[in-house]
This record gives C-alpha cells, structure tokens and sequence, in this order.
C-alpha cells in the first residue's frame, strides 16, 4: 500500500487500503493511504471521508498530550502508535514497556522532523489484556 503510493499508483493503493479497510476499519494508515489516493484520483468527496475519518481516529486516541504516563494516549493497538506517530511526523527509535500506578505503558523515543528527541507515553492495560487472553487460548 505505501509503496504503491510512494510510487504514484493510486488505483493500487487505494485498492489495497480498501483490503485492509474490510479487515481492520480502524487501521489508520489504510484511511491516510485512501486519503492521498483519493486526492490523486480526484475524488474530493471520498478524499474528505477519509480525511475526516483520520481525524476522528488519532483524537479518538489523544486522551492526554502523550508527554508523560500521567497524560498517555490511548490506542487499541500497537499499530495505532506508530500510526500517530507518522501523522505526527515524528521517526520512531526505541520503544519501551514501563510499569507505573498501576498500568502498563509503551515509551516511544521519538525524533521529530526538526530533530528534536521526545518521548511518548501510550496507556497499553487493554493490548495487554488481549494479548494476555489470546495466549490463553
């Protein structure tokens, strides 16, 4: 899918966003991937969809600033993380899990597009509960 992007297809793109899309609806990645496709193609309307359903994803998991464990965000998976990330512009380095009050936080060590070094909390109790009740079974 991003290569397909990268690479100017968009009708490949968009048709693998939309296979992704059947699987995963929440997968942001495949909404920004649909996004750029759609705007390449020239549909503004389903350009704006996916824009608007990008948005509604990454405030969906903006529950703090992400500063500290205090003000984590909140996916539903690890993939969410990364995907906040990319949208945010920033590369990812290390990732840590910690342990604080409680919960279980994944640490990402960041450097944005200006090089500055930052770090993210995102609040992990749910992704390790099901990853917890898969390895049960």
């Amino acid at each position: 899918m991003f290569e397909a992007i990268n690479a100017g297809d968009a009708e490949a793109a968009l048709a693998e966003a939309k296979l992704i899309l059947a699987q995963d609806y929440v997968d942001i990645d495949a909404h920004v991937v649909a996004d750029l496709a759609d705007q390449k193609l020239g549909d503004a309307a389903g350009a704006k969809r996916e824009h608007d359903i990008v948005v509604g994803l990454l405030r969906s998991i903006r529950t703090g600033d992400g500063s500290s464990p205090a003000q984590a965000f909140t996916p539903i998976s690890v993939g969410e993380e990364y995907a906040v990330m990319r949208a945010f512009d920033m590369r990812v380095g290390d990732q840590e899990l910690i342990q604080a009050a409680g919960h279980s936080y994944d640490k990402l060590d960041v450097t944005d597009s200006d090089g500055k070094k930052l770090s993210f909390y995102f609040q992990i109790d749910r992704i390790v509960a099901a990853e917890r009740a898969e390895l049960a079974h």
